[in-house]
């Protein structure tokens, strides 16, 4: 296994982001980074027909959220935006990597 990165969706605006692919990862993990005002709920879930489900704490501010559960697929979900321009991005292991 090699560790990866990609970027991770969060709208500036009250709404959920597009779904991530991270089925082939292993201790996977989301930052949040920028300037914003606003509540981010990190969500996952096990199939493209199950609900959503989240992961962690809503988070306020800049940092980490951890992905304890191996999951297919997470997304970000802006429950409330004043302003801003938050980041996102996973990092895991790619345990198709060799």
């Amino acid at each position: 296994m090699r560790p990866d990165f990609k970027t991770f969706e969060i709208p500036a605006s009250a709404s959920a982001g597009t779904p991530t692919l991270v089925k082939d990862y292993r201790d996977g993990s989301v930052q949040i980074g920028g300037t914003f005002v606003a509540t981010i709920q990190i969500e996952g879930r096990l199939d493209a027909s199950a609900p959503w489900s989240p992961i962690g704490s809503p988070v306020t501010a800049p940092g980490f959220v951890d992905l304890p559960h191996i999951v297919k697929e997470i997304r970000s979900n802006v429950t409330s935006f004043t302003s801003g321009s938050p980041e996102g991005f996973f990092g895991g292991f790619n345990a198709r990597s060799v």
